[in-house]
Order: structure tokens, then C-alpha cells, then sequence
């Protein structure tokens, strides 16, 4: 920990400051990214952008480092309006994926938080065609806005199998954004 608060609770206190008014940070992906890691580097932590964390080319969104050298990776998804759910959707699941094999085969982060917002309605209302019904299942799992990603989920054009099952709430502030966070 750096700075006095976690990276997780730096997350969910920008998450709620950003569903909770109209604010021009949530015009597309990269304004959320760069928006994050200045709120993360404002409390004492180190931030690289768009690292590739592998080796392999592909680039996590951010990382962040604390005082005693530890680093943490974060990946965000920030679908703004309608259209393309079952896309992003998988490539939630493949961002998730990703953060796993940085912790669990290549030992690169201590942690892995993945961070989505969105003013979609259709994420967590679960509406969807036939065939991708398991992932809308994921991130409208009941009434309660509970977000349940099994270990494997198969779909209409793929699937994917998690090294854990993960469990997250949709966070409404009053606007029409709703985030939700996952640490892996």
C-alpha cells in the first residue's frame, strides 16, 4: 500500500466519483484509463501505460507499482452507448484471462484488477440473442445486479475457461453509468 489506501478502494472511490455526476473523463476508454492512473499516481503510486507486461506485444492497460516494488496490472473496458455487447462482453473475458496469466503463469503482477463502465443499459439488464445467453448470464446474473463469471463460458462464437470463478456487483451512482471492479 502506498500513499494510505489501497488501489482497490482508489478504483471504487473513482468509480463512484464517475457514475455519480456527468463528467466529461467518460467520453471513451483511454480518457478512463489516463483519468485512473492519475488518480493513482496523485496517492503515491507509479504508473506505466499500455505496458506489454509479457513480452508478447499485447499491452495491458495499466500498471501500477507501490513503494515496495510490487506491481499490479489493471484492465479497463469502457463501452459507451449501444451495440457491439457480445464483443466486448468476450473481450472482457479475454481481459480477465489476461490478468490471470500475468499473476498466475508469468508472476509479472501481485494483483489484477479489471474495471468496467458503461451507461449500457443492455450489460446489465441481460438482454441478448439466443446464442450468446451465457454472456449476458455473466454480467446480469438476477435482480441484484450480481455479476457471477463462472470458470468456463461457452457462447455462440467461443469460449473461455478461468483459472477462478469471479463475483462482482454493478455500482450505480445516479447518472446512467454503472461501473463494476474485479480483482483477480
Amino acid at each position: 500500500m502506498t500513499g494510505g489506501k489501497t488501489i482497490r478502494e482508489l478504483i471504487e472511490e473513482f468509480g463512484a466519483d464517475l457514475t455519480s455526476s456527468h463528467d466529461e473523463r467518460i467520453s471513451n476508454e483511454y480518457n478512463v484509463q489516463f483519468y485512473l492512473g492519475y488518480c493513482l499516481y496523485k496517492n503515491s503510486y507509479e504508473i506505466k501505460l499500455e505496458k506489454d507486461a509479457r513480452g508478447s506485444g499485447e499491452a495491458i492497460d495499466l500498471i501500477v507499482v507501490n513503494n515496495e516494488g510490487e506491481q499490479s496490472g489493471i484492465e479497463i473496458k469502457c463501452p459507451l452507448g449501444q451495440g457491439g455487447q457480445p464483443q466486448y462482453m468476450a473481450s472482457v473475458l479475454a481481459d480477465i484471462n489476461y490478468l490471470e496469466k500475468l499473476k498466475y503463469e508469468d508472476k509479472k503482477i501481485k494483483k489484477g484488477f479489471f474495471f468496467m463502465l458503461t451507461n449500457n443499459k443492455a450489460y446489465w439488464t441481460g438482454k441478448g440473442d439466443e446464442g450468446n445467453q451465457n454472456l449476458y448470464r455473466c454480467f446480469c446474473n438476477n435482480k441484484d445486479d450480481e455479476i457471477i463469471i463462472p470458470r468456463k463460458i461457452e457462447w455462440k462464437n467461443g469460449s473461455i475457461v478461468l483459472s477462478n470463478q469471479y463475483r462482482s456487483k454493478w455500482i450505480s451512482g445516479g447518472n446512467n453509468f454503472r461501473y463494476f471492479l474485479i480483482e483477480v
